[in-house]
């Protein structure tokens, strides 16, 4: 009842959502006022019995087997690993940092196992240097560099960071040149 329908880190609501609507198949579609009807139905039955689900859902062991609809933030239950390529060889030490539930698949703020947004970025249209740019892990897909997972923390706070648009300020906020030759 006390849900905002949003996918924060420290919603746990978002979780029970997330596992009613697996648990219970609803449509992936289906709004926070579907999901917490669905639930106060599943609420008002409990005395009567109820079931699996019901089962799952108030009563869900630590260490479940199968589906399950757990009491913990969704910073935890969603949280994802950006994993490299080369994860699926079974080379995971390559692997990107793991980010905290923050929005799910069918949300604006689109986080998911295996896929997330690849950037966020505001322009400000006739003040092009004010835009910020951010992306979930790094630019260097060079594991080891200082650019591979640099930015993970400000995508995890929703920061932007500046994105410099003319030639003068770009030239003003540079630290390093790097000169591609044929």
């Amino acid at each position: 009842r006390r849900w905002s329908g949003r996918y924060d880190p420290d919603s746990i609501g978002a979780t029970v959502a997330h596992d009613l609507r697996v648990n219970a198949t609803l449509s992936p579609f289906s709004n926070h006022d579907t999901i917490t009807s669905t639930l106060e139905a599943v609420r008002r039955s409990r005395p009567r019995g109820g079931g699996e689900i019901l089962d799952r859902v108030f009563d869900c062991p630590t260490a479940a087997a199968g589906p399950c609809v757990r009491n913990i933030p969704w910073g935890e239950a969603g949280a994802i690993t950006i994993r490299h390529p080369l994860h699926g060889l079974g080379i995971s030490w390559l692997d990107g940092p793991t980010l905290r539930g923050d929005g799910d698949k069918y949300t604006l703020h689109v986080q998911r196992e295996s896929f997330t947004q690849s950037f966020r970025a505001v322009w400000d249209v006739g003040n092009w240097d004010a835009g910020g740019i951010v992306i979930p892990c790094g630019e260097s897909g060079e594991p080891g560099s200082a650019h591979y997972q640099d930015l993970a923390a400000d995508w995890q706070a929703q920061r932007l960071v500046p994105l410099w648009y003319s030639r003068k300020a770009a030239q003003q906020h540079m630290r390093a040149t790097q000169t591609l030759e044929p």
